[in-house]
């Protein structure tokens, strides 16, 4: 699904009328996670999984709301400011002396607001489904590994460590081990490193499309550890970014649940 905006031949700019939301991600049974944690560990463990399960909801949640905001930044700018006189190179450009350079300039800086936010929110999402994992298996409790070392390779880590000594998690491993090689995951990290480490990560605007007749937002290219990194459209790296991770928190909250049911034998 691409989103664009369609130069029409006499009519000036008009929209592609394909937006829609994100897939609905499917959902684990994140409360039967939390019943079988307290039945494991005691009322203390269930009260300190619950709001790390919640967590995990709200930012799936936060993913949708600011890419549904996005979408209707990018609408409202270009139907509402700039308008079907603007020429292509007008409306990519600017021109000088132009009132709305500087509607222009929010519109960057707004969008590159909502885009950050998405991709923030589904990287944090793997740390998040870690300390589920973490709170639900008690490794807090035997101090298997330290509140602040928490972390989706950490917790990866020692799952491998389990599954050696006989623990039966060799389905959360696999959920881990699946996000962990998946090139859109990896993307996802590259770019959500590269915003907290090094700041901008600039949205820019171009012409696509055989005729060129379609306006697209992306994410310039950069260089990450000295690796160069492509230019991707905005709303594919933010889809395929949230695909990956939801299937992993439906794969991963789902084994878990199972690995719990085993514990309760």
């Amino acid at each position: 699904m691409k989103i664009v905006y369609l130069l029409g031949v006499s009519n000036g700019w008009t929209m592609n009328n394909s937006i829609q939301e994100l897939t609905a991600p499917r959902r684990w049974d994140s409360p039967q996670t939390c019943e079988m944690t307290g039945r494991l560990h005691g009322s203390k463990q269930f009260s300190l999984i619950g709001p790390v399960v919640r967590s995990v909801a709200v930012r799936l949640a936060h993913v949708q709301i600011h890419y549904s905001d996005y979408l209707g930044l990018f609408k409202k700018h270009f139907t509402d400011h700039l308008g079907d006189e603007y020429s292509a190179e007008e409306l990519l450009f600017g021109e000088d002396g132009s009132d709305d350079i500087g509607a222009n300039n929010s519109f960057f800086i707004r969008a590159e607001a909502h885009v950050y936010a998405s991709l923030q929110a589904l990287h944090a999402l793997a740390d998040n489904m870690s300390h589920v994992v973490y709170y639900a298996l008690g490794w807090n409790l035997d101090q298997r590994l330290s509140l602040r070392d928490v972390s989706f390779h950490r917790i990866l880590s020692q799952l491998n460590v389990g599954t050696q000594n006989g623990e039966p998690l060799d389905r959360l491993v696999s959920a881990f081990e699946t996000l962990k090689s998946d090139p859109e995951f990896l993307a996802l990290e590259n770019a959500a490193n590269h915003l907290k480490h090094h700041g901008g990560l600039p949205v820019s605007l171009g012409l696509t499309g055989e005729n060129m007749e379609a306006l697209e937002a992306s994410l310039m290219e950069y260089k990450r550890l000295g690796v160069p990194q492509p230019s991707q459209p905005v709303l594919s790296r933010i889809e395929r970014s949230h695909a990956a991770v939801a299937m992993f928190v439906f794969n991963a909250g789902t084994a878990l649940n199972e690995a719990l049911r085993l514990r309760l034998l």
